[in-house]
């Protein structure tokens, strides 16, 4: 819901979905209408922040075909004709559905690659993106917290490449054979 419903909600007195709200006015001695329009000026200014941050497109570049195909509307995703009638084929298929469901995004797009190849290479070519951006963040985190002021002249290269890594080590193995 809305937050400007939930403000029109306290500025009238209903106050029955916020319990402690509740709580608040029966037992302590405050001024309720101008607690009520406190809350209700603050719960306006968090909408405009919230429209500020979150417009109301909800998918302005068109590519929310990509999280759900099965949800989609069509006319409002960046697709030629071809992958438009490919896109509706897909999210008419049951089975793709529940795939969907069961597997995370890029495999389910990679899965598809030989019945929606234009689709699959779409969406893969956007979600591979955000992988690079994260992997060159994460480095930059581990840098960060490896080189500091105290230790600037610390050979990085080993140290980066143990943070890293995916591989976990065998430490009962490493602690035997001390």
């Amino acid at each position: 819901m809305k937050l400007e419903f939930w403000s029109s909600k306290v500025q009238k007195g209903d106050i029955d979905m916020f319990p402690c709200l509740q709580d608040l006015v029966t037992n302590a001695s405050v001024d309720i209408g101008e607690l009520f329009a406190v809350i209700s000026q603050h719960l306006k200014e968090l909408s405009i922040s919230f429209d500020k941050y979150f417009p109301k497109t909800a998918d302005p570049k068109g590519n929310f075909w990509i999280v759900n195909p099965f949800a989609t509307d069509i006319n409002s995703c960046h697709l030629n004709a071809i992958e438009k009638e490919s896109l509706i084929e897909l999210s008419c298929d049951t089975t793709l559905m529940s795939k969907h469901k069961d597997m995370p995004l890029s495999q389910f797009w990679i899965s598809l690659r030989n019945e929606y190849p234009e689709l699959s290479d779409k969406a893969i070519k956007l979600l591979l993106i955000f992988c690079t951006t994260y992997l060159s963040e994460k480095s930059f985190s581990s840098l960060s917290l490896i080189k500091t002021k105290q230790r600037n002249r610390v050979e990085v290269n080993a140290l980066l490449r143990l943070a890293e890594t995916s591989l976990e080590p065998r430490l009962t193995r490493i602690i035997s054979n001390r």
